[in-house]
């Protein structure tokens, strides 16, 4: 892997920045601050370098941002889904998690045909009980897993037939079947587990390796199919917490990180903590679909 062209994308210090996303439509970058509540879009200019144009901030956490076809946004807000409409306007979408459990959404991405997947982490303490679930086109929602530390990464192979998954707590990357025409899944199997550092974000490339930001090591993975580790990427941010490829050619790496669980003598070490990094790193990535936009009558 080329890591001399990994730079500092813009000068903006994130608490928690994650989700990194390609708006392919408007040729932008999609990303969230989670634990500050904010949403970002940004040009990406050919050297690397962001330019934010606009920012949304809520009063809750963000877990992840997707964008449809039309430009609305989809958020993961705190314990429910939040719309974005094209001129603006935010509108109140599914809760999917119960007010005042000690619980929120975390990491999501549409699947093929542009159903919504999200998945929760605790706020209390260890937890076996988190959850990935899917969100149909009509608003209804099927609980994938239910046994989960924490939710984390999504990614499908480029014929949308198996869907990755990340437990970080178990560190651990699931695979299982799925059905883009219907949404079904099958079974979970393990896929891989690592020993050092814990999976963040995660993403797959056109030659169907997986790159998962290894939060606490300050490294980006990459993984055969076969899931071996075939290459790194050193980041000077020991807290990578998501990756996403981006750009009309879906060249640029683009890496997330956060401060969050840093203390002032590690922030000294690590200055570029809680920025965006991008990088060439000589493969493309899969395009990630778009989200489909709810068609039901009890979407709110």
């Amino acid at each position: 892997m080329n890591e001399d062209s990994l730079r500092v994308a813009h000068p903006q210090v994130h608490e928690l920045a994650e989700g990194p996303l390609w708006d392919p439509i408007r040729a932008r970058l999609l990303w969230v601050d989670i634990r500050r509540g904010r949403v970002y879009s940004a040009d990406l200019f050919p050297d690397g370098l962001l330019e934010i144009r606009d920012e949304l901030a809520l009063d809750e956490t963000v877990g992840a941002v997707a964008v449809s076809p039309s430009g609305a946004w989809l958020i993961a807000g705190a314990e429910r889904l939040h719309v974005r409409d094209e001129v603006g306007t935010l509108h109140p979408g599914p809760q999917l998690i119960p007010s005042g459990g000690g619980r929120r959404l975390n990491d999501g991405k549409p699947d093929p045909l542009g159903r919504y997947l999200v998945g929760s982490l605790s706020l209390a303490g260890p937890s076996e009980e988190e959850e990935l679930l899917q969100i149909g086109h009509d608003g209804t929602i099927t609980i994938i897993d239910d046994d989960l530390t924490l939710s984390n990464g999504l990614a499908w192979s480029p014929d949308g037939s198996r869907l990755y998954s990340i437990d970080t707590e178990r560190r651990t990357v699931f695979v299982r079947a799925y059905d883009v025409a219907s949404g079904r899944v099958g079974p979970r199997s393990v896929h891989l587990v690592v020993d050092d550092g814990y999976p963040d974000g995660l993403c797959m490339d056109a030659e169907e390796h997986l790159w998962i930001a290894m939060w606490g090591l300050g490294r980006v993975h990459r993984y055969s199919p076969s899931g071996d580790l075939v290459a790194s990427i050193d980041v000077p941010a020991p807290h990578t917490s998501s990756v996403a490829f981006a750009g009309p050619d879906l060249d640029v790496l683009v890496i997330t990180t956060a401060t969050q669980g840093l203390d002032d003598e590690e922030l000294d070490l690590f200055p570029h903590s809680g920025r965006v990094f991008t990088v060439r790193p000589g493969v493309r990535g899969l395009p990630q679909p778009l989200w489909a936009g709810f068609s039901g009558p009890d979407t709110q």
